[in-house]
């Protein structure tokens, strides 16, 4: 059996924020009782910083920083 899961997270923030750190658990273990075939995280905007590790119980985790918009 395939899946696809799709994950969408928004913040709105009054007033707007200066800067946005974020961690995420987004990606799935691949184990013996599972095999994961892809994994794609799409920031919007895009990030200024994207790194990736993995905790000390081995779950994949991605930090990031974004700007902050600026408005004309």
């Amino acid at each position: 059996m395939k899946l696809q899961v799709t994950h969408e997270t928004r913040y709105d923030y009054e007033p707007p924020v200066e800067t946005a750190q974020h961690m995420v658990f987004l990606q799935p273990l691949h184990t013996p009782q599972q095999q994961l075939l892809s994994h794609q995280l799409d920031i919007r905007p895009t990030p200024e910083k994207v790194s990736h590790s993995v905790d000390v119980f081995g779950n994949a985790r991605s930090f990031f920083h974004c700007k902050p918009r600026i408005n004309n």
